[in-house]
């Protein structure tokens, strides 16, 4: 049973000291579309909201267990850059 928090195992991982688990995080964006549904919203209001990418990316984590969380949530930028609406 692990003893430590998320954040005491992942600071002793890059510190190379002893950790009670390996720490489980992706490396990808991270969001499952049933933290987005379980918050009431829509996908693509995620992406213009900082609240709702930081609140959709901590609900996906606590639902499966992650140590620590990515919010990568570039991959709209870019078309909504050059004028194309994310719906």
């Amino acid at each position: 049973m692990p003893t430590m928090t998320p954040k005491e195992r992942i600071e002793k991982l890059f510190k190379r000291e002893p950790i009670d688990a390996m720490p489980v995080f992706s490396g990808q964006g991270m969001i499952a579309i049933q933290a987005i549904e379980k918050m009431g919203i829509r996908f693509a209001q995620v992406h213009g909201s900082a609240e709702y990418m930081a609140r959709s990316a901590m609900t996906t984590a606590e639902m499966f267990g992650f140590d620590a969380v990515i919010i990568p949530y570039d991959m709209c930028t870019v078309p909504e850059a050059m004028g194309r609406g994310v719906s």
